[in-house]
């Protein structure tokens, strides 16, 4: 084995690609489902984890401001440089930067919403950057 030759040492550097585009794309598909995630799972635990509780005004308005909420949260990532970094050896800054990107995009959905006359639960925002932010990190 030629000692330049790469050897991953976790699960994460075995299956993610090498290349920083292909790796960018990836994390952005899964900070997508991260977004999608965070907004569904926010009302359902508003809610008290019942779905048939939650009401349908809720549901729809949550669902027709994702794709405004998935470009708002790429966008604030990509300001932040969340996928520049080589996340194996992330550290204070990056947790910094992870902070401000998700706060910044909690922000804009919020603004969002009430721009458009779509109000929800107070709780949503909250826990939606929550599990936003959690996603994030893990």
């Amino acid at each position: 084995m030629d000692q330049n030759e790469f050897k991953p040492t976790s699960f994460v550097e075995r299956v993610m690609p090498h290349n920083k585009v292909a790796r960018a794309f990836v994390f952005g598909f899964l900070d997508i489902v991260a977004c999608v995630v965070a907004s569904f799972m926010g009302l359902w635990l508003r809610f008290d984890f019942s779905v048939s509780a939650i009401p349908e005004q809720y549901w729809r308005r949550a669902l027709y401001f994702l794709p405004i909420y998935i470009v708002i949260t790429i966008v604030c990532f990509w300001a932040n440089r969340l996928y520049k970094y080589m996340w194996s050896v992330a550290g204070l800054w990056e947790m910094f930067s992870i902070f401000f990107a998700v706060t910044f995009t909690t922000i804009f959905q919020v603004c969002g919403f009430h721009i458009i006359g779509w109000p929800m639960p107070r709780s949503f925002y909250l826990l939606t950057y929550l599990i936003l932010m959690i996603s994030v990190i893990l």
